[in-house]
């Protein structure tokens, strides 16, 4: 009966020491991908949601391809200092409240430049670990050129550069069919002038 009262208490005392004093905030949730296609010149909106009911301290949405910073929030206020130079004055926080954990961002006037990996990463109140953020969303933004925007070669993106070939190909016909009617006029008329003699008074006799 002693030994297993002592055992209870001293399984008390090491469970009340190995407790910690503040609730550790639970972890975010998986990472999760997405994919969004938009075309050149349009806004578009890059999700974010933390799920979590911890106070958010940081935010951070980056390229994974240059590890430079589209969007740096701390503190309550965002820093535009540490946004790639690309991005500044065209980035801004859906709910600049971020309730219910909306951490999206609206990137307006998209161009090409823009496609790529983009990060969300969020950082919250009392974490305990050596990363102070977590990534919780990754998408693959895709940036293509309007359907009746011209191409480089001239062409439009929708018929992949068909115009370009028939804009082209009607004048070059046009000009080599009036030239070769000149062509064929001018040699139609040298031989008619060669085969016409002069009259001799001497063969009216």
């Amino acid at each position: 009966m002693m030994d297993t009262l002592k055992n209870i208490i001293l399984c008390s005392i090491f469970c009340l020491g190995s407790g910690s004093a503040e609730p550790t905030p639970a972890a975010g949730p998986d990472e999760s991908h997405e994919e969004i296609h938009v075309e050149a010149g349009n806004d578009v909106i890059l999700s974010c949601q933390y799920l979590q009911s911890a106070e958010i301290t940081a935010l951070k949405w980056y390229r994974s391809d240059t590890q430079d910073y589209v969007f740096f929030y701390r503190e309550k206020r965002q820093y535009e200092r540490y946004q790639n130079p690309l991005f500044q004055g065209r980035v801004q926080l859906m709910d600049p409240q971020m309730r219910n954990g909306n951490l999206s961002i609206v990137l307006s006037n998209t161009s090409l430049n823009d496609a790529g990996t983009y990060c969300c990463d969020v950082g919250v109140a009392r974490r305990k670990r050596a990363d102070p953020t977590e990534t919780i969303q990754v998408i693959l933004l895709k940036v293509t050129l309007p359907a009746d925007e011209p191409t480089k070669d001239g062409g439009s993106n929708q018929d992949g550069g068909s115009n370009l070939a028939l804009k082209v190909g009607l004048p070059v016909a046009a000009v080599l069919l009036v030239g070769g009617s000149v062509v064929a006029a001018i040699i139609y008329r040298r031989r008619n002038q060669g085969t016409q003699h002069p009259v001799n008074q001497n063969d009216s006799l």
